[in-house]
């Protein structure tokens, strides 16, 4: 089981669930089980992105010796991690179809776009990192379009917030594989800026965000939302630090993981304005 759940990265799909239901609790002033339903399926849609990211991307997983993604281990067959991808797509949409159908022009785009990441987009510098980033703020902006006829000025405001992490996240992620992407004759943009600029980059956008991440508390928000959001704010500003001294697969892989957990805090941060 874990070798799928590595595959499909499932903690990423938790965090588009809650990201939404916070969406549509903001939006609705309420919070009960009927968020749920319309969650589930970008979820799902969201597992089924990244196993087929790894059915595209297991040459640059090769050469950059990832023996953690389990098509490069062998645990999974590239063929078998297709299947599954097809599978939780197809799913994921039917979900959002039966359960969001108001949104559902939202959901088929982002998944359209999605299956051309690895074979165009990713190739075109800046421009994958941006896709990447803005499927982080989508959840937001989803969430507002099935709870309300008009999506909040609070939840663009998150949406905001999660699109400069998820750009400065993602720049941070590609130096990871810069290696592998030169062996297969890719183009990213710490290739043309080298990897000290890139987490300069980084280092602007998730500033940005955490400057952002500041509107709410200004607007009145409560203790919990400023206590969340500085924990998250100070886990994204330790991985800037990390990244800044080292940029070995080491501490790049230490970054990943601290700007995940500092995602998860940031989206249970939001969680808490659904309260105010």
């Amino acid at each position: 089981m874990n070798k799928w759940w590595r595959l499909a990265r499932l903690e990423h799909s938790f965090i588009v669930l809650v990201a939404i239901m916070v969406a549509e609790a903001i939006a609705t002033k309420r919070i009960d089980a009927s968020l749920l339903p319309a969650a589930i399926g970008p979820a799902v849609l969201t597992a089924g992105v990244f196993a087929l990211g790894d059915w595209f991307g297991w040459k640059t997983d090769k050469a950059n010796r990832r023996t953690d993604m389990p098509i490069v281990s062998g645990e999974i067959k590239r063929s078998d991690a297709l299947t599954f991808a097809a599978a939780l797509y197809f799913i994921g949409l039917a979900l959002s179809l039966l359960f969001a159908p108001q949104a559902f022009w939202f959901v088929l785009a982002y998944a359209l776009l999605s299956v051309t990441y690895d074979p165009v987009l990713k190739k075109i510098p800046f421009v994958g990192n941006l896709f990447v980033a803005s499927t982080m703020a989508a959840s937001f902006v989803y969430g507002g379009l099935v709870a309300a006829p008009s999506v909040p000025d609070a939840l663009w405001t998150l949406a905001a917030m999660a699109f400069c992490t998820g750009v400065g996240r993602e720049l941070l992620i590609t130096l990871r594989d810069v290696k592998g992407d030169k062996k297969i004759g890719g183009r990213t943009l710490p290739m043309i800026l080298g990897a000290r600029r890139t987490v300069l980059l980084a280092s602007g956008f998730i500033c940005a965000a955490i400057a952002i991440s500041a509107l709410p508390i200004i607007r009145g928000a409560g203790t919990a939302y400023a206590a969340l959001v500085a924990f998250a704010d100070l886990l994204f500003l330790l991985a800037i630090f990390k990244a800044m001294l080292s940029q070995n697969q080491e501490t790049l892989r230490e970054v990943r993981n601290v700007t995940l957990w500092a995602m998860i805090a940031g989206t249970l941060a939001f969680a808490t304005l659904a309260f105010a």
